[in-house]
């Protein structure tokens, strides 16, 4: 995963932010294979910005906070609005890896031979049952 951590308005971002981005995006893994994601703090006399970009296999994904005092406040805000939009994206993913006709016979064979074996097994237990009174 490439994550891109950015400043606008700013000098540099300290690696504590850098850790900080990482290490939550990091967590953003279990719902979506992600290849790329970007980081772009910005600093005004309103307050601090945060904004993330990410892409991953079939999704763009984009997320702002709000005007807020802290920059690390920013910087959550931003990613639970993007776990957030994750966590409906991977619900609502499908698996279209359906089973081929012939794994589907094979299947539905198996579990017919089981279950004439459990009634051959029910009927020769009934017939030692009577056989022992």
């Amino acid at each position: 995963m490439d994550i891109i951590v950015s400043a606008r308005h700013m000098r540099h971002v300290s690696t504590a932010m850098k850790e900080e981005v990482e290490a939550r995006l990091s967590k953003m893994a279990k719902y979506a294979k992600i290849t790329s994601a970007e980081c772009v703090m910005d600093t005004v006399k309103s307050g601090s910005y945060a904004e993330i970009i990410l892409h991953a296999k079939g999704i763009h994904l984009e997320a702002k906070s709000e005007a807020m005092d802290n920059l690390y406040d920013a910087i959550h805000q931003a990613c639970d609005r993007m776990e957030k939009q994750l966590q409906r994206k991977h619900g609502k993913q499908h698996d279209h890896h359906s089973k081929h006709l012939g794994e589907l016979e094979a299947e539905l064979q198996a579990s017919v031979l089981a279950s004439e074996e459990l009634i051959e097994f029910e009927d020769d237990a009934q017939e030692n049952y009577k056989i022992a009174l």
